[in-house]
């Protein structure tokens, strides 16, 4: 599905450099659930993101098969983002002003895909939404909030979802509903792989990964 080889990144700045990926590699198969967890600024948003074609690497592959993606055009990454990665942001990032039918079907929308209001409508029921879908982003809970972020990850039938603390903002209740939509997704074919501090999330990946200062373990 997605395998990383020997990735480096480094950021720049006023105070010096510091290195946020050194030499990460790994292999995400299909059916896969996999954690990585680590302190803050250890890297693990940097490698979900360099993972999710949105951060080039200074060196290393990110492979989709034989296709090496940061050696392909960008119009291509993008494509390849829109119809294979689905992504759950910690702060949910929904657009403020659309309702929560809208916010889930704006992928399909962007990609110009057809059916996109009945598959909206088919996520939102399923993630317990249905009484919220012309509610704004405002006027839902945090576990509302994050329920309709992933009902958007999953819109275009992605094969992979990257999540950034997923249950980091959650009550053990709407976690475990986050938790178990992810988990049935792997046992359809689909890969995750989450950042979290949450060791009972962590704990229902097939594998962890641990990082610190960049380095993956384990």
């Amino acid at each position: 599905m997605l395998e990383l080889c020997q990735v480096n990144k480094t950021y720049f700045g006023r105070r010096g450099q510091v290195a946020a990926l050194k030499n990460v590699s790994l292999r995400l198969e299909p059916g896969m659930m996999a954690a990585l967890q680590g302190p803050s600024g250890c890297g693990k948003t940097t490698l979900l993101l360099t993972a999710g074609c949105l951060l080039a690497p200074d060196t290393g592959e990110v492979r989709a098969g034989d296709e090496n993606l940061y050696s392909l055009s960008a119009g291509y990454r993008a494509r390849f983002r829109a119809g294979a990665i689905g992504f759950v942001f910690q702060q949910f990032h929904l657009v403020p002003y659309l309702s929560v039918l809208d916010n889930v079907q704006m992928p399909a929308l962007a990609a110009g895909a057809e059916g996109a209001l009945v598959r909206a409508e088919e996520l939102v029921e399923r993630f317990g939404l249905g009484a919220r879908r012309h509610h704004m982003p405002g006027e839902l809970s945090t576990g509302e909030r994050q329920r309709t972020a992933l009902a958007r990850a999953m819109m275009n039938r992605p094969r992979l979802i990257l999540a950034d603390e997923p249950t980091g903002n959650l009550d053990a209740i709407n976690a475990t509903a986050v938790l178990d939509a992810l988990e049935q997704f792997a046992r359809e074919g689909g890969s995750v792989l989450m950042a979290s501090h949450d060791d009972r999330a962590a704990a229902r990946g097939h594998r962890i990964w641990r990082m610190t200062a960049g380095q993956l373990i384990g």
